[in-house]
């Protein structure tokens, strides 16, 4: 065999398994998606306390217009159990960080303005899901939460 035609080969196999690798890899990415997909779905919702500090965002109309300064209170089991005063961080809505640690997703956030209260409640994490063009690409876990306005 000449030895121009063996080198050859030996490039081509080489080439050619280089090429089956990186194909595998894809492949066991799209196959094993959904599972991940599940089990990260699964870690986020099962999260029973708040681990970051998220953005509280109210934007109701005029009752959240020009408000300086805010007082929260912490509530759980029907009891007020911390309480903190912040300055809003917008001038058109009531927007600021998650300001407590270590806070059940169970427990209620009582917001006091000037004029108007609030009630955060059913705060719970969701998973914000990243798809491909090869498949599943991670979690985001964000978080959820809804508002009552009480006066």
């Amino acid at each position: 065999m000449n030895k121009y035609l063996k080198g050859c080969l030996i490039i081509l196999g080489i080439l050619l398994l280089i090429v089956s690798i990186i194909a595998g890899f894809f492949y066991y990415q799209i196959s094993t998606s959904r599972e991940r997909s599940v089990a990260d779905n699964r870690e986020c919702s099962d999260s029973k306390y708040i681990f970051d500090q998220p953005t509280i965002e109210i934007s109701d109309s005029v009752m959240t217009k020009s408000v300086r300064n805010i007082k929260l209170f912490l509530i759980q089991n029907s009891k007020k159990v911390d309480s903190m005063e912040i300055a809003n961080n917008s001038e058109d809505r009531i927007q600021f960080n998650f300001p407590f640690e270590k806070v059940p997703l169970s427990s209620n956030i009582l917001i006091k303005t000037e004029n108007h209260e609030f009630l955060l409640l059913n705060m719970k994490y969701y998973n914000n899901e990243k798809w491909g063009m090869f498949g599943y690409l991670g979690k985001g876990c964000q978080f959820l939460y809804e508002y009552k306005i009480l006066k």
